[in-house]
C-alpha cells in the first residue's frame, strides 16, 4: 500500500481518497456508510500497526458512547 498524490491511498485494486471520501475498486465506486469509511481510513492510515478497538472507538466516535459491538457491524 502506498499514498499517491496528496493523501490518496492505493492498495490492491483499491484507491481510497480521504478528501473526496471515496473508495474505488478498479475504477468503480464502492458504497460505504460514513462511519464505515471512517473506520477503513483509520485502518489504512495505521497500516502495518495493530489498531485496538478502544483507539478506533476514540477516533471514530470521539464524543459518543458506543458499545463495542458497533465495530463488529
Amino acid at each position: 500500500m502506498h499514498a499517491q498524490g496528496y493523501g490518496v491511498y492505493e492498495f490492491g485494486p483499491f484507491r481510497l481518497d480521504p478528501e473526496e471520501r471515496m473508495l474505488m475498486d478498479k475504477g468503480q465506486a464502492v458504497a460505504l456508510t460514513p462511519k464505515g469509511f471512517d473506520v477503513l481510513l483509520a485502518l489504512v492510515r495505521n497500516a502495518g500497526h495493530v489498531v485496538g478497538k478502544e483507539a478506533l472507538m476514540r477516533e471514530i466516535w470521539p464524543d459518543t458512547f458506543v458499545e463495542e459491538n458497533n465495530l463488529t457491524v
